[in-house]
């Protein structure tokens, strides 16, 4: 009864898990292939190999070519995991991935059934040898041609040649290179292993900091081996002398405290080797190291390689280079097509005047002198092995020259170049060089690539010669504001242009009598021409693109153009012109009959790009709407905005849509009797409004003292005689206190008047003139200028005495103020109204209270 619990317990365990997988594994496309499919099993927690399998419900010629299950947690693959799946036909399987799958153990049967698999990634599991897998384990696997087991617990390879000699169409194996592990002589009867990766691909990985003569004595047929990030720091002399006479590539990159006096010895073994033609030494110098010079020494078993064709030195902070690395001669390799010494520190004055005697250089990358960063970090290539290509993609190769002075045996140069170069990359070097006078570029008529983005070419104002056998230039990114009219007269080859990125709007914007016309009259081979974000807002020249005869694409998107104000190239080959995310509101009849033409002409194949503008959906471009949807020009856009919204008109149906919307209830012929209705009453009612606002204006003080009068004389009505008050108190906020502790102790108490001070006497929502007093005592000085209601008091009090005709303001000047500090209208006022000065010495301010005690009462 235990035995049959144990057992149905089991079992239950085991459905579960394959249910499990059938609900959550899914059938994906495998790569680009239509035909073949990926059973993705991945990151599903499951702990065995599942047996059941979605269905695949596809015609039978096609196929599931791929099985992953990484990231799950095995731990143990036991012997016949593969056979009698479910929905999944074994033997169709071609790539395996159990990576990062905390497998420890693989059964000696454990592939049995994967008879066609050609990769199997084991990467990133717990596997170590003998102990990780049975005898034999490899046999069921004989046309196996990729196997992956970096990131594993490997501490020796030794015997493990043995369990691989079934693999006889292996032909790449990845691994890591352990402390003194050794790849012995059966791994001579792997005769079509020839690409092998032992670099770190994990922290703490490939920590072997040294190379013996006797790591790779088995590996005799060996053609591609990838060393970098293992922290190497010594190789002895013929660690490599195994492979003399096979090894086509070398990666020795990302090993910073090798050096190149460590790489030199380490090429001992591979001196004169007739096969080795790609060597990558990237960053064997540490980041931080100063003062890097490259010399002869150093290079003594490298120039002896006399089938190298591409080495790469990025990244080492190389300073300077001895002169006699290039002169009188060059000492590299004759046979080198390939130079890379991008992301250095190369000053260019005499370190690198003489490259140009590496006469067989076809490509020189001279890039991102003076960066602070690596570009390529996080970038492997080593995983392509399947691809026919080496790994290394052959558009690495190109980059940093600064302004020289003439070369000794040519004056006349300003810059020389290998006679052979084909591509030079000179892009991210901080080049600050003013085209103020003719460039003459020697040993140039090879070169078809320049690229000089991203650096700091300001002022084109001067030609460049030497360069009319160029195809292709980038001067993107270079800041630049001015543009000479004859710049491009030497480039009559070019195909391609890139002037993305600079402020080009200046110089294309300025007017006619300035510059000549046509800037780009000499390139009849141009075929593409980028001008996007340059602060284009129109162009002063509509001829400018004129003569463009076999102009391909235009790109003028992200300018601000809001104009079409240029004529169309004359080009039959015409295919894309973009115009996107500018400032266009209306489309331009010009530009209509512009491609009606060209399309008139040849095969109407243009595609018209204008999303991203600010297109009105109005009655003047109806025709425009119109056109769009006959002609057979393609034209691409979005939107357009219809009473401020935008609406959608990207498809055929939306821009019909909005047609019949126009034409039927926007643009109807009687519309224009309610614009002129509309107009009309506009113009009356602004004028009757301007009117009425200047009378307002000029009789504002008197039309609100009609008004409060009004209400003062509904409220005492019959008492227009009487005062309430002898005297009404005008006062910037600062006098208060005086009013308090001098004015009203003087002329209340002591001789009988009654005052109106608004801090005492004020109830809220009454104004100043509503209160009856018999005169208004100003106290004037700068506060009292600058107070808004103040002024309106004043003003109020100057109606009162005009309406009733009596002299009733009193001005006293609390402070001296210069004539000419005082607005013209209390000039007005001091010249018509009385006023009083308040005393400056104690013994005047009793004579200075009577006197305006008599003032008020008269």
């Amino acid at each position: 009864m235990k035995n049959t619990a144990r057992v149905f317990g089991t079992f239950l365990v085991t459905a579960i898990i394959f249910v499990q997988a059938i609900n959550e594994c899914t059938i994906d496309d495998y790569k680009t292939s239509k035909k073949n499919y990926k059973m993705n099993c991945r990151n599903l927690n499951l702990t065995e190999v599942p047996r059941f399998y979605p269905k695949l419900d596809r015609p039978i010629h096609e196929k599931v070519c791929m099985l992953d299950l990484s990231l799950n947690s095995f731990s143990l693959l036991k012997n016949g995991t593969f056979l009698h799946m479910i929905n999944l036909r074994i033997s169709t399987i071609r790539e395996l991935n159990l990576s990062y799958s905390n497998i420890r153990y693989i059964s000696t049967e454990a592939f049995q059934g994967l008879k066609n698999l050609q990769y199997l990634n084991l990467s990133g599991n717990s596997l170590s040898y003998p102990n990780g897998f049975g005898k034999g384990v490899f046999k069921f696997l004989n046309k196996l041609r990729l196997l992956n087991i970096k990131d594993n617990k490997f501490v020796t390879y030794d015997g493990f040649g043995r369990e691989m000699e079934y693999l006889q169409n292996l032909k790449g194996f990845y691994a890591e290179l352990c402390l003194n592990c050794t790849f012995g002589k059966e791994f001579e009867k792997l005769k079509n292993l020839k690409k092998m990766s032992l670099s770190g691909s994990s922290t703490g990985a490939c920590n072997a900091s040294k190379l013996h003569n006797y790591t790779f004595e088995g590996l005799t047929r060996l053609k591609v081996l990838w060393l970098s990030s293992c922290n190497i720091t010594t190789i002895e002399p013929d660690a490599f002398k195994p492979m003399n006479k096979s090894l086509t590539h070398l990666d020795l990159s990302y090993n910073e405290n090798l050096r190149f006096l460590g790489m030199n010895k380490g090429l001992h073994g591979l001196r004169f080797s007739p096969t080795l033609s790609i060597l990558n030494i990237n960053r064997i110098h540490n980041m931080y190291q100063q003062c890097v010079k490259l010399k002869v020494s150093h290079l003594q078993n490298l120039i002896t390689l006399r089938n190298l064709t591409k080495l790469f030195m990025d990244l080492n902070n190389i300073e300077t280079i001895a002169k006699k690395v290039f002169y009188p001669a060059s000492i590299f390799p004759s046979s080198l097509r390939v130079l890379a010494i991008a992301g250095n520190r190369i000053s260019f004055d005499n370190h690198i005047s003489f490259i140009h005697t590496a006469t067989s250089i076809t490509c020189l990358d001279i890039s991102r002198q003076h960066l602070s960063y690596d570009p390529f970090i996080g970038k492997n290539s080593e995983m392509q092995v399947l691809d026919k290509k080496s790994g290394i993609a052959d558009d690495i190769c190109f980059t940093k020259l600064k302004s020289v002075q003439p070369y000794p045996h040519d004056k006349s140069c300003s810059i020389n170049l290998p006679p052979n170069l084909r591509r030079l990359n000179w892009k991210k070097s901080f080049l600050n060089f003013y085209f103020d006078v003719d460039i003459f570029i020697c040993g140039a008529k090879k070169l078809q690539f320049l690229d000089l983005s991203f650096n700091l070419f300001t002022e084109w104002r001067s030609s460049i010669k030497g360069l009319e056998n160029l195809k292709q230039l980038d001067l993107s990114k270079n800041d630049c504001g001015e543009i000479s009219p004859n710049f491009f007269d030497h480039f009559t080859d070019l195909q391609k242009l890139n002037l993305e990125g600079n402020r080009l709007g200046i110089s294309l914007g300025q007017p006619l009598s300035n510059r000549t016309n046509r800037i780009f009259k000499s390139l009849k081979q141009l075929s593409y021409l980028d001008l996007s974000h340059n602060r284009i807002d129109c162009f002063a020249d509509p001829d400018i693109f004129k003569e463009l005869t076999n102009i391909q694409h235009l790109y003028l998107h992200s300018n601000r153009l809001s104009d079409w104000n240029f004529d169309l190239p004359e080009s039959q080959f015409l295919r894309l012109i973009d115009l996107s995310q500018n400032k266009l509101s209306h489309f331009s009849k010009q530009m209509k009959n512009q491609l009606n033409k060209v399309c008139e002409e040849g095969t109407c194949n243009i595609t018209m790009v204008l999303l991203n503008n600010s297109f009105e959906c109005d009655c003047e471009n109806l025709p425009f709407f119109y056109w769009m949807l006959s002609t057979k020009v393609h034209i691409k856009i979005d939107t357009c905005l219809l009473n401020s919204e935008k609406k959608n008109i990207s498809t055929t149906t939306d821009l019909q849509s909005l047609v019949d919307t126009l034409t039927r209830d926007i643009c109807n012929d009687k519309t224009w009797i309610t614009w002129t209705v509309g107009t009309v009453c506009v113009v009356f009612g602004g004028l009757s409004s301007i009117i009425t606002a200047l009378v307002v204006y000029r009789y504002r003080w008197k039309l609100r003292y009609i008004y409060y009068r009004r209400n003062r004389r509904f409220k005492h009505e019959g008492f227009e005689r009487l005062f309430e008050n002898d005297a009404f108190v005008s006062y910037a906020k600062s006098n208060a206190s005086f009013i308090k502790r001098y004015m009203v102790p003087s002329l209340e108490e002591e001789r009988g008047l009654r005052l109106w001070v608004a801090d005492r006497n004020s109830m809220p929502g009454t104004s100043i003139a509503e209160n009856i007093s018999r005169k208004a005592v100003l106290l004037m000085d700068k506060a009292y200028l600058n107070d808004s209601w103040c002024n309106y008091e004043m003003n109020m009090a100057h109606v009162e005495s005009t309406e009733t005709k009596r002299k009733m303001i009193i001005i006293v000047l609390m402070e001296d103020i210069p004539s000419n500090k005082l607005p013209i209208c209390i000039m007005r006022f001091l010249q018509s109204e009385r006023s009083l000065e308040y005393p400056k010495n104690d013994q005047d301010f009793d004579t200075f209270w009577t006197d305006l005690t008599e003032q008020i009462m008269n």
